[in-house]
């Protein structure tokens, strides 16, 4: 959470730095704090209620504007939202039948024959293939907010002859790259849920 707060530090101050104040939205507000909500019944129920689809969040820039840049987003997108697949189809797995990632996070890490108790062995698996998923979230965010700090150095952003186009694009990229750290935001978010309740599900397995 930290390396997505300093990247909206950042996506707000080259948007201050572009002569634009960007506004939080009280929508998105309010629906994270659903999806931190201990009070619900079943947060990963209602994780899965409130978060958006999988879907590849597409740069709005025409490619022919900024190549570079557009591909470069494009491509970090297209990781992103592979990663939120994953765990949004481990959500719905996991919200019907709460041992079914367990099963397949001990078949990942080879951890059922340690001697240990089965009990045991699962947990382990399972908190390991989710800090597996955890470790890459923050890898994207770091690679998001790289991409947001050497935005301004594209050659072809850079050598526009408009300041004000220079400015319009700018913006327009940083709204797009918004959107992809509240998509990590979303993952990490579901993946802690599918954690916390496989957890549960596995202490209440005799």
């Amino acid at each position: 959470m930290r390396a997505l707060s300093a990247f909206c530090l950042l996506a707000i101050l080259a948007l201050l730095f572009t002569g634009c104040s960007a506004t939080a939205s009280s929508g998105r507000t309010q629906q994270a704090s659903i999806f931190t909500s201990e009070t619900a019944a079943n947060p990963l129920e209602l994780w899965l209620e409130e978060a958006p689809k999988p879907e590849v969040i597409a740069c709005s820039v025409d490619a022919s504007t900024a190549p570079e840049a557009v591909a470069r987003f494009d491509a970090l997108s297209a990781k992103i939202s592979e990663l939120y697949r994953r765990v949004y189809n481990d959500a719905q797995k996991v919200s019907s039948q709460p041992t079914a990632v367990v099963a397949l996070s001990t078949n990942e890490y080879h951890l059922a024959d340690t001697g240990t108790d089965w009990k045991t062995s699962a947990q382990t698996a399972v908190t390991a293939y989710y800090q597996d998923i955890l470790r890459e979230i923050e890898t994207r965010q770091k690679a998001l907010t790289d991409y947001t700090e050497t935005l301004r150095a594209d050659n072809t952003i850079s050598n526009m002859t408009s300041k004000l186009r220079q400015t319009e694009l700018l913006v327009q990229v940083g709204s797009d790259s918004v959107k992809l750290g509240r998509q990590l935001q979303a993952i990490e978010e579901g993946a802690r849920l599918i954690l916390r309740s496989s957890l549960l599900a596995t202490s209440a397995n005799e």
